[in-house]
């Protein structure tokens, strides 16, 4: 038996799929102005994949019959392990199995189509196994010269009628210490928006969905990457138009092109790593959900090989910064973890603080025309504080500096304003929120935005229309400024046969766009809706998907007749949405002649359009 290290250690691909699934409670009134309200359940995905390079041993045995008229029959083969000093080592081929030191599984086979028992050799023919070995986060112990084992294989086979047992002989194969990674996720609790309980259209505030990465193992993760997909919404029970984009991202407090994907290098033992993706949501919402989990690839063994220890999440109070001398400069994550609060920091201590708003005392020293000058008074603590107190503020309002009385002026990521409200229809309260180490007494100078502020568009969102619709492709878009002014709306270019126009309903600018496409214009169709006020301007490009029926012909907006092949089964398959929707099974059909009729929906009276296929069921 041959093992090939290829010098200290293969080297192969192990890819783990993160899914991060929250639940986003919105409250929508309906209409508008209407006083009965419905709370509507959104849930929002973000699909992430991490990457990284690990150890991987090949081991390769060749099994000679030269004889010209017998064949080897039987062949039966087991890969054995043994460390130091002779003791077996568990092996298995069932990732899950978690109590083994080694994932064990036949890549490939040459002139062979079984090592169970069942194979066999042909006369004057070479057969030729590879196995892959990878191997546990246990098998590599805790220094740096790693760990050796002796890799062998019970080889039995019979041959003329008599069975043979041998054990080949081992080698030597030295498994390198192994990192072990633990994932902590952040999410805030509240997403701000456009809040459906004012007439107004408001602008969303940016929220961070945070990752850190420590590594808890012995070993170092070599070329670390996270695959991030955009969000979306993946069960929407009232068809609300919400949009969730990631805006921008960073790694270890530096910008990086937002291609989604985050390489974060090499991670040495002890060592830890932050990302943040930067995101947006067009609705005001709280997450009533947030869990993360991984699944692991089976054909790399699964959860036996699996590097990543621990996945947990947490709700993000803010991106915070402990500035003590000495740390990184890299903003860190304060937290809440059912009633206890603690820091994150991007090095990955993990530190509780005391949360002091109860005994705080927030006084009003002076108010000049506005700009106000407050007196904040906390507790004096041996490590991190953090203090939220109610605070006379709105939107415009701003933090102009808050300074600790030995002089300090705490860094503006450490003090914030936040808003809630008990009732999605009661009105915002306001908080003043400080983090610091130590605790004292601090002078806070708030003041309101100066000047004017531009309209804002609310979502629009990619649409669908299916051509022969009963109904078309009609919806309204709204825009609205927060200095008072109704702005214009426009929208460009218009695809041929498409209109809009809009009317001024204060503080709303309510345009109507309708469109009934014709054959022929099958395809991706943009258009730039623009809210303008004559000195700012907000947009959004859309694109509209028009959509023939390459599977499907309707006589009307309930019948469907599939055409296919006869006895060939087909899944029909329906989703409301074809940029981003899922696919979900309606039934499964078998042709029996050339043609075959199932009554199906299609379409509804909001313009939703219902898109059906049909695909062959081995597809």
């Amino acid at each position: 038996m041959e093992t090939i290290t290829e010098g200290e250690e293969t080297v192969s691909r192990y890819g783990i799929r993160i899914a991060a699934v929250v639940g986003l409670a919105v409250g929508v009134a309906v209409p508008v102005r209407a006083v009965d309200t419905v709370c509507a359940a959104v849930r929002m995905e973000v699909m992430q994949g991490v990457t990284l390079e690990r150890q991987a041993f090949e081991a390769h045995m060749r099994i000679n019959n030269g004889l010209p008229a017998m064949r080897v029959e039987d062949v039966g083969i087991d890969v054995t392990f043994t460390d130091r000093s002779g003791n077996t080592v568990a092996s298995t081929a069932d990732p899950d199995n978690t109590n083994a030191l080694f994932f064990v599984r036949v890549d490939s086979m040459a002139r062979i189509a079984a090592v169970d028992g069942s194979g066999s050799v042909a006369p004057e023919t070479s057969a030729d196994i590879y196995w892959l070995i990878i191997p546990s986060v246990d098998a590599g112990g805790q220094t740096t010269e790693g760990v050796r084992y002796d890799v062998g294989a019970a080889l039995s086979y019979r041959l003329g009628g008599d069975r043979y047992d041998i054990e080949v002989e081992p080698d030597a194969i030295v498994v390198k210490p192994l990192p072990d990674l633990a994932l902590d996720y952040f999410l805030p609790e509240d997403v701000y928006g456009d809040d459906a309980f004012t007439a107004e259209i408001e602008p969303p505030e940016p929220f961070s969905l945070g990752l850190r990465v420590r590594n808890t193992g012995s070993g170092t993760t070599r070329a670390l990457r996270i695959d991030t997909g955009q969000p979306r919404i993946i069960d929407d029970e009232l068809g609300l138009q919400v949009g969730f984009t990631i805006t921008g991202t960073e790694v270890n407090g530096v910008r990086v092109p937002n291609s989604l994907q985050v390489a974060l290098g090499d991670l040495a033992p002890g060592a830890s790593t932050v990302a943040r993706w930067c995101m947006r949501c067009t609705l005001s919402g709280s997450f009533t959900e947030f869990d993360a989990s991984f699944i692991h690839a089976d054909e790399l063994g699964g959860e036996l090989t699996s590097l990543i220890g621990a996945v947990n999440t947490h709700t993000l109070l803010r991106d915070v910064l402990v500035d003590l001398p000495g740390r990184d400069g890299i903003r860190d994550f304060l937290a809440v973890d059912g009633e206890s609060y603690r820091v994150y920091e991007s090095e990955g201590a993990d530190t509780a603080v005391t949360y002091s708003s109860a005994t705080a005392m927030l006084s009003l020293q002076q108010d000049d025309q506005g700009r106000k000058t407050w007196l904040l008074d906390t507790p004096s603590v041996g490590g991190p504080i953090y203090v939220s107190k109610p605070f006379d503020a709105t939107d415009r309002l701003r933090l102009v500096s808050v300074t600790r009385s030995d002089g300090k002026r705490l860094d503006p990521a450490n003090t914030w304003l936040s808003k809630t409200r008990a009732e999605p229809e009661d009105p915002w309260e306001y908080a003043l929120n400080v983090f610091d180490y130590g605790g004292g007494i601090y002078t806070v100078v708030s003041d309101f935005e100066p000047g004017s502020h531009p309209p804002y568009l609310g979502h629009i969102g990619d649409r669908t229309v299916l051509i022969g619709d009963a109904y078309g492709l009609g919806f309204l878009v709204q825009a609205s400024d927060g200095d008072g002014t109704v702005p214009t709306l426009t929208a460009e270019p218009l695809p041929n046969g498409a209109g809009f126009s809009f009317v001024t309903n204060e503080p709303l600018a309510e345009g109507s766009f309708l469109w009934d496409p014709a054959p022929g214009q099958e395809g991706i169709h943009r258009v730039r809706f623009t809210a303008s006020d004559g000195e700012f301007e907000d947009h959004e490009e859309i694109e509209i998907y028009v959509i023939g029926r390459p599977f499907l012909r309707t006589e009307d907006t309930e019948a469907v007749e599939v055409f296919g092949k006869t006895n060939q089964a087909y899944v029909l398959e329906f989703t409301t949405n074809l940029v981003d929707g899922v696919w979900s099974n309606l039934t499964v059909v078998t042709l029996p002649t050339d043609e075959f009729r199932e009554r199906v929906p299609v379409t509804n009276r909001l313009g939703n359009v219902i898109f059906i296929r049909a695909r062959e069921q081995d597809e």
